[in-house]
């Protein structure tokens, strides 16, 4: 899922029904349907 928002490498996190996810553990991970999946990016600015 994060491929196909380019998000592979840099600064994000994952959370899982309310679950921060290691980015070691995301390949692992099984989603499943009706799983709350947030995916935070941080981005800098001036």
């Amino acid at each position: 899922m994060l491929n196909a928002y380019g998000l592979t490498q840099g600064r994000f996190a994952v959370e899982i029904d309310g679950t921060l996810v290691p980015k070691s553990r995301l390949t692992l991970t099984e989603l499943k349907d009706g799983m709350s999946i947030e995916v935070v990016q941080a981005v800098g600015g001036g």
